[in-house]
């Protein structure tokens, strides 16, 4: 058992609102096993948003509501609270669910936060610490408009927020998941195979380049990775059958346990296949499609296998992996500042 000294458990307490508790002990046993024992924090205190919006929640929770049109669609998002520190400069942004509704500890669940965005105007930079693509953390106004990307509208917003506060530029840190029932995948590994850029470059990020000094670090050198892996995507890597059957049937899986998932493999995976030429953004977006597409009775299984397989695959088309996986935004770059103010309307 780890032993919480009280600066331990302030910790804890403060870090329960945004990582699962396994994190937290992991955390809590690295701190212990460095012996560091000494830790000082800022106290932080909550104001309101200060937004000029007319629909104000009002209520304990300090939230409110924004009514966001983007590309002549109406939708609506909510904002909770900055958190201040006592460098003013420094601010939270958290938007939550639509319906959150207050716990009786006086926070909102962790399943009830769709993105984080960190102010510095000191330093004209923010970041983006996270983005979710809950169903419910944004509202269309439009009825027939149902199917919508959640994440990309929460990006837009947080763009032009940050364009509207006068920031230099925009980061963020990719940890993004595709969510594919219980299991979580690296988003960027899968999106390089699929498609070979996040989703986030359409909006202008770029990665790091680290070569500025004649540091010619592959390792570590983001920009130079990600073309690499352009050049191969374009090559259109392929496999046959054969090399495909032995990456899915890596896994040894039971006849009795795993009989839905052969069966999903032997009945509409396999069919699919070329004896000699497959290509693996189409092999991949067919077992993606099977996953989202609410008719086929085997989303949990082509789930379970995009799992198993995904990062086998990667590696056997020869992607590199990304190291940093931090990419940034120019926000003094007129051309991104015209698209964001032209394709959005929020007043702030």
């Amino acid at each position: 058992m780890i032993f919480l000294h009280n600066s331990m458990y302030k910790l804890q307490t403060i870090i329960k609102k945004y990582i699962t508790n396994d994190k937290i002990n992991n955390i809590i046993e690295y701190f212990n096993q460095n012996n560091i024992t000494n830790l000082n924090f800022i106290d932080k205190y909550i104001i309101p948003l200060k937004f000029h919006n007319s629909n104000l929640n009002g209520g304990k929770d300090d939230s409110i509501f924004i009514d966001v049109n983007l590309k002549n669609k109406k939708y609506q998002a909510r904002l909770y609270k900055y958190t201040e520190h006592d460098n003013k400069d420094y601010k939270t942004i958290n938007f939550i669910k639509i319906e959150s509704i207050l716990q009786e500890d006086g926070e909102f669940s962790n399943a009830d936060h769709c993105a984080i965005l960190i102010v510095d105007t000191d330093i004209k930079e923010s970041n983006i610490q996270s983005i979710n693509n809950y169903k419910d953390c944004i509202k269309c106004y439009d009825e027939k408009n149902n199917v919508y990307k959640i994440g990309d509208i929460l990006i837009q917003i947080m763009i032009y927020m940050s364009i509207n506060k006068g920031m230099k530029k925009m980061n963020l840190h990719d940890n993004s998941n595709y969510k594919c029932n219980k299991y979580d995948i690296p988003l960027i590994n899968l999106r390089t195979m699929t498609h070979w850029l996040p989703f986030y470059s359409k909006y202008g990020f770029k990665p790091l380049n680290h070569n500025k000094n004649k540091q010619n670090i592959y390792s570590k050198n983001e920009l130079q990775i990600v073309k690499d892996n352009y050049e191969l995507f374009k090559k259109k890597p392929n496999m046959t059958k054969k090399e495909l059957l032995s990456i899915i049937y890596y896994t040894k899986f039971d006849k009795k346990k795993d009989k839905e998932i052969l069966t999903y493999i032997n009945n509409v995976v396999i069919p699919r296949l070329d004896e000699n030429n497959n290509f693996i953004n189409e092999f991949l977006n067919n077992i993606i499609n099977d996953s989202k597409n609410q008719e086929n009775k085997y989303i949990f299984e082509a789930c379970k296998l995009l799992k198993n397989i995904f990062m086998v695959i990667y590696n056997k088309c020869g992607y590199y992996d990304y190291i940093e996986k931090k990419f940034v935004l120019d926000l003094e770059n007129n051309k991104i500042i015209q698209h964001f103010t032209k394709q959005i309307k929020l007043k702030l």
